[in-house]
């Protein structure tokens, strides 16, 4: 029975200890245009006082953001817990004007960086320019693809009723925005973010195939050592997004992985403590 007890503390105590060091899982928020106004039914859009409150929050929490190769990092858990802790990923989808007169600027004068994904054919005016993409990258942000044309690249689309791509139209979307956004920018292209959020297994293989190392999904949820780099979850902001709703899925990896250790903790304690009864009703008899 002392043996058991022993055993479990030193189960417990290890597991403690390696929920305090391994890397927290990582949030990733998502966001789309910013306007004063909206259409009803655009869910999308928020306003540059939401996005100015977004940012204040992240200022508060002291929280950094990563970039993509940290990200990598991060899935085959190369990624120092030092740098996962109290860290996420902001992004941003489509590439509308916005994103160089409201989300960079914002961004930048808080030291915060972006991964923006630019539909490759969209263009200006209500679409970022070349100039602008330069711009983002020269401010340390980064680029990554929305697709050729904002198309859904899975073989049933579930929010559009166009038809389904083929496995070859599929690849030039994907081929297509790489190349453009490539030229663009002067570099290798490595993340996509799937049009309208729909994937599948096809999906990926075809971005795998075309060059794509990381890819972004609508899914909510975290990021954690050993998740597919192809089916990555992020929070979607909206118009109605609360404030305490995104603080709450903020810090949540942190307050998890204290909860987490502090149980292992508490089982080694007992553990402990029933190692040293046992002993103690042994040494009586």
């Amino acid at each position: 029975m002392i043996r058991f007890y022993l055993i479990l503390f030193v189960l417990g105590l290890a597991a403690a200890i390696r929920s305090l060091i391994e890397p927290p899982l990582l949030p990733v928020i998502l966001i789309h245009d910013v306007a004063m106004t909206r259409k009803p039914w655009d869910f999308w859009t928020i306003t540059p006082e939401k996005l100015e409150q977004i940012v204040g929050l992240i200022r508060r929490l002291g929280m950094k953001t990563l970039s993509l190769a940290q990200v990598e990092a991060l899935l085959r858990g190369e990624l120092s817990s030092d740098a996962a802790s109290g860290a996420l990923l902001f992004t941003v989808d489509d590439g509308t004007a916005s994103v160089a007169t409201e989300v960079a600027p914002r961004l930048s004068r808080e030291r915060l960086s972006a991964v923006f994904f630019v539909v490759g054919r969209f263009t200006p005016p209500g679409y970022l320019s070349g100039d602008q993409i330069r711009s983002l990258i020269a401010q340390g942000h980064e680029v990554g693809s929305h697709g050729a044309t904002h198309v859904s690249l899975a073989p049933v689309p579930v929010r559009t009723k166009r038809h389904a791509l083929s496995g070859e139209q599929v690849r030039r979307e994907l081929d297509d925005s790489r190349a453009v956004l490539s030229g663009v920018t002067g570099r290798d292209i490595v993340a996509l973010a799937y049009p309208q959020g729909e994937y599948d297994d096809r999906t990926k293989s075809a971005a795998r195939e075309a060059g794509y190392r990381l890819a972004f999904t609508t899914d909510p949820g975290y990021l954690a050592v050993g998740d597919d780099p192809l089916e990555l979850s992020r929070l979607q902001l909206n118009w109605n997004s609360t404030l305490s709703d995104i603080e709450s899925y903020l810090t949540w990896p942190r307050r998890h992985r204290l909860k987490l250790a502090m149980s292992w903790g508490l089982v080694s304690v007992l553990s402990l403590v029933g190692a040293l009864i046992a002993r103690s009703l042994s040494v009586r008899r």
